[in-house]
């Protein structure tokens, strides 16, 4: 008799907790994603953290959470963990009534990119393990890679050269009719600059500066057109970049420009624009982040076709191409852009053995970027 009463009672606690977990397992339980920095830069270390909750009084022998992310992200620790095309997470953990776990995992990131986390699967038992029940659960995890650092003074070079084309230019273009200012003669000025009236007033030569024609504005191409079926990933990275690192400088000048690349064709959308300030840098590398060379593009001479139809909103704007491509017809395109700018740059990342040949392009200023083979 007393074997059928326990026989009885184990039966109804074993089917009791069972419809209690098929009820409640879930209910007050949560699981989200939380990486420990918004912004990293290429090669830097991160961590995200698996926060999970049990707000209630039904405990959680055993919780599976499992989720996603790029393998661009490698994780210190490898256990509990599966690489394919993406890393796949799947750790347990035990909750008691009313507690909260958190843990956290560390990574090096290894490439630029926009990193997400993906809905989380959450996987939990009843007491003796006899049924399972899962749910999924979103996750608002995010986080940028930036590009990396290129090397400060083969950028400098670059910058000097930039620089200086642009004072030239500004030269070139001063505009007799936009006064700027009144200062004093140099002996380098030439003398129908002298303004007699303030020279009178001041008892000293005086001479008029003027505004420039020369729009400020730089429009930087990023052309990730490969050169062959075959793409070379690493320099297209270099490109991107090369990019970033230019804008920066552009916007420590207080110079803003454009970013034009073949996603962005301007008949669309004039680029992503971008002005000094840590707000607007911020934008711009967001961008870049969430750039992916591998998807379809439309020929980068199209968009400079199109940028030279639409010049007379902006008479001098100063252009640099980013190009690993070398291509006739996207020489052609530059040229007619570079005559009517005079200046204007050609940056060509390329392995040492590549060679460096616009011979369809001679207004441009040609500038070649070594990078080496990975």
């Amino acid at each position: 008799m007393e074997f059928m009463i326990i026989l009885a009672a184990a039966v109804f606690l074993v089917l009791g907790q069972e419809v209690l977990y098929q009820r409640k397992w879930d209910k007050n339980l949560t699981a989200s994603l939380e990486f420990g920095q918004e912004i990293l830069m290429e090669g830097q270390k991160g961590s995200i953290k698996e926060i999970v909750r049990n707000e209630k009084f039904l405990p959680i022998p055993a919780l599976h959470v499992k989720w996603r992310v790029s393998r661009n992200l490698q994780f210190d620790a490898r256990e509990n963990t599966a690489m394919t095309d993406q890393t796949y997470r799947n750790d347990i953990f035990s909750l008691m009534p009313y507690q909260q776990i958190t843990r956290t995992l560390t990574f090096t990131a290894l490439k630029r990119g926009c990193y997400e986390g993906s809905q989380i699967e959450l996987v939990s038992h009843d007491l003796f393990f006899s049924t399972s029940y899962s749910r999924q659960l979103p996750t608002e995890a995010r986080m940028y890679v930036y590009p990396a650092p290129v090397e400060t003074e083969r950028l400098e070079l670059i910058f000097d050269t930039l620089l200086g084309a642009y004072r030239a230019r500004k030269r070139l273009y001063e505009d007799p009719f936009a006064l700027r200012g009144i200062r004093e003669y140099q002996a380098s000025d030439p003398f129908n600059r002298i303004n007699w009236k303030a020279t009178a007033r001041a008892g000293a030569m005086m001479v008029n500066e003027y505004e420039y024609a020369a729009s400020r504005n730089t429009v930087l191409f990023l052309n990730l057109e490969p050169d062959s079926i075959w793409p070379r990933q690493d320099l297209q990275e270099e490109s991107i970049r090369l990019c970033a690192a230019l804008a920066e400088r552009l916007s420590a000048e207080e110079i803003p420009g454009i970013v034009v690349d073949a996603g962005r064709m301007p008949e669309k959308k004039l680029g992503m624009k971008f002005s000094f300030g840590p707000a607007y840098i911020r934008q711009l590398m967001e961008y870049l982040c969430c750039l992916d060379p591998a998807e379809p593009q439309p020929r980068f001479e199209s968009v400079l076709e199109t940028w030279k139809d639409q010049m007379e909103e902006d008479r001098y704007p100063f252009f640099i191409l980013i190009s690993t491509s070398q291509s006739q017809g996207l020489q052609r395109a530059y040229e007619k852009l570079a005559r009517i700018s005079p200046g204007s740059l050609w940056i060509a990342p390329l392995y040492p053995e590549d060679s460096l040949e616009l011979s369809e392009c001679p207004a441009a200023e040609p500038i070649r970027w070594n990078v080496e083979k990975g």
